[in-house]
């Protein structure tokens, strides 16, 4: 893998992501839990913020168990991301250490032990919601600093950056297609 092909199909990925593509599902999902600083005040719109990101990534379909459920299951989940400290959207690959990858997965544990019922399949859903409200999958510093999340209300570019884990998501997703 040589750059230019990381930034060709990076941009490949974000000429898709414009306002109602559905590759900005991940821009709302992450800027809404990044900057609400009361998840728990709207509790149902928390849950709904998340529940569309995930279906929008294909985590409803097939034979997944969350079909069997509504919106109203991502509240204990949504409980427990309300109760993190600010500063763990500050984790990206370029700070992983001990702490904050110990961090990392004790989020992923609690998550999956509030989220998954009887022993379903975690690995994905859980990522994604990891990526989807922490951006905690590696990715590229220079890319990250010049790709934004777009805005809900204006459909514009905003001042916050794309995580490096979204731009690591962005070029599997797209090399894999």
């Amino acid at each position: 893998m040589i750059k230019t092909d990381i930034e060709a199909i990076v941009n490949k990925f974000k000429s898709k992501s414009n306002p109602d593509d559905r590759y900005t599902s991940f821009d709302y999902c992450y800027n809404y839990f990044r900057i609400t600083n009361n998840l728990t005040q709207d509790i149902e719109k928390s849950c709904l913020v998340l529940g569309f990101y995930l279906a929008s990534w294909g985590m409803f379909r097939g034979s997944s168990f969350l079909l069997k459920k509504s919106v109203k299951h991502f509240e204990p989940t949504i409980r427990f991301i309300s109760t993190l400290d600010k500063s763990v959207w500050k984790i990206d690959v370029d700070n992983y250490d001990v702490n904050n990858i110990q961090i990392i997965i004790k989020i992923y544990q609690k998550i999956k032990k509030l989220l998954i019922l009887n022993g379903n399949r975690d690995l994905t859903l859980i990522t994604k919601i990891l990526l989807g409200v922490f951006g905690f999958i590696p990715a590229f510093d220079r890319l990250s600093a010049q790709t934004y999340t777009t805005d809900f209300v204006t459909g514009q570019k905003t001042i916050i950056n794309y995580p490096k884990a979204k731009i690591i998501d962005m070029y599997g997703f797209t090399s894999g297609q």
